[in-house]
């Protein structure tokens, strides 16, 4: 019947009936939780995380808060508006119990997993106004206490003064199992120890291969990597560190196995530019398979490696960085490589940050553009503005190429705020 209405042919008509077909199943749900203010991406995740749309509306008409912990892309404000419209009471306890899990899954995207509770209340009385009751949240800290959800902790500092930090349970887990297989992959046995002199020989067969000479800075982030089974190279763009890993590489048996890996694909590929081996995501790296959120190497199916190279280390959240570091053997190298001014964490905690302040990693810095990289504009110039330097002067206009590879446009313009740009 469709295909009588103009401009509707066979294989649309195919479309929309696989669609309705699709979604048949779900209209309760459509139409209970729509109805709510919830929209439709939303309720697909709902039937998809609770495998029912009957059980989807019964579990958000009971308590809408556990949208905020169970469905990512829900904030405390929509979920709180779904709540007032159902007739909760302001001062229910659920609306604290929401509100920790909104402050503190926040915090662990902005790079900090735990607060001071002061901090906490704080915000608290921002959010839920200043007139909540104390009862309902020490009623809501209990109960997330003795169901295992918070993790809580008093101090002392230097100078007598008391204090408690708190956060989510499932962060300090994740942290702490982190710690552990850092540790377990330290400790192991190192495999590419090797006489410096015999090292040398091989570094330069690798400066004449490539055509130039590595750098003193380059020759220490070998060495770190070949004598430590851990080791954290960061640097701006183009100073080398990817570099220093095929010298480090060049050094190894021809048997040596490694794998590389980042966050995103762009990243993949210029790891492969530089050692000649395809670089991976993360998640491909592990197998990851979407339709069943499921990874093929995990804590008890091993990667197959003597090394994995992490690139973009800065961008990796705690929870993939995890997964990363289960599935790596004992005895496999770990090199991470990463810019602590580049983009951060996509995702909770502070993966790099946090080991170079442990003082526990081997960390080399490479300070310096590397010869090849001085040729990108895009580079050297990115590294003045993240140095606070002017790259321009003050109310330049005009267009200008610069860099040897030309790869860099600046566009100089006044904005004058009274002109109509309409």
């Amino acid at each position: 019947a469709l295909v009588k209405v103009k401009g509707i042919g066979i294989k649309t008509a195919e479309r929309i009936v696989d669609k309705f077909i699709g979604c048949k199943d779900k209209s309760k749900a459509y139409v209970e939780l729509c109805g709510l203010g919830l929209p439709t991406s939303i309720v697909d995740k709902l039937v998809l995380t609770y495998h029912s749309p009957d059980i989807a509306v019964s579990k958000i008409k009971e308590n809408p808060y556990i949208l905020i912990k169970d469905i990512k892309g829900v904030g405390f404000k929509k979920a709180d508006e779904i709540a007032m419209k159902m007739g909760f009471s302001s001062d229910d306890v659920r609306r604290c119990v929401a509100f920790v899990y909104y402050f503190f899954n926040n915090k662990a995207d902005d790079g900090d997993c735990y607060t001071e509770y002061d901090e906490f209340l704080n915000e608290l009385d921002k959010v839920l106004g200043v007139d909540y009751p104390d009862e309902s949240i020490n009623k809501a800290m209990k109960q997330l206490d003795s169901e295992g959800e918070l993790w809580v902790k008093d101090y002392i500092n230097d100078d007598g003064y008391e204090y408690t930090l708190l956060g989510l349970k499932k962060y300090y887990d994740i942290e702490k199992e982190i710690c552990h297989h850092l540790t377990r992959l330290m400790n192991a046995e190192n495999r590419t120890v090797i006489d410096e002199e015999i090292a040398m020989q091989h570094i330069r067969k690798q400066e004449e291969k490539q055509g130039w000479s590595f750098t003193e800075r380059q020759l220490e982030g070998i060495f770190t990597c070949l004598n430590n089974n851990v080791t954290i190279i960061i640097g701006y763009g183009g100073t080398g560190k990817t570099s220093a890993v095929s010298g480090m590489l060049a050094c190894v048996d021809e048997g040596y196995d490694f794998e590389q890996c980042a966050l995103s694909g762009k990243a993949s590929v210029n790891l492969t530019d530089i050692t000649g081996k395809e670089g991976k995501t993360i998640h491909s790296l592990l197998g990851y398979t979407p339709e069943t959120n499921t990874y093929q190497y995990d804590e008890k199916h091993k990667l197959y490696t003597d090394l994995v190279i992490l690139d973009e280390a800065s961008m990796v959240d705690i929870e993939l960085a995890l997964r990363l570091l289960r599935a790596i053997p004992n005895g496999a190298k770990l090199i991470m490589l990463g810019d602590t001014n580049q983009l951060e964490a996509i995702g909770a905690g502070n993966f790099l940050l946090d080991m170079i302040d442990s003082d526990k990693i081997p960390v080399v810095l490479f300070d310096k553009v590397h010869r090849q990289g001085a040729k990108s504009a895009i580079k050297t110039e990115s590294i003045n503005v993240a140095e606070g330097k002017r790259i321009v002067k003050s109310g330049w206009q005009g267009t200008e190429i610069r860099g040897e590879l030309q790869d860099l446009k600046l566009i100089g313009f006044n904005h004058n705020k009274s002109v109509n740009t309409k």
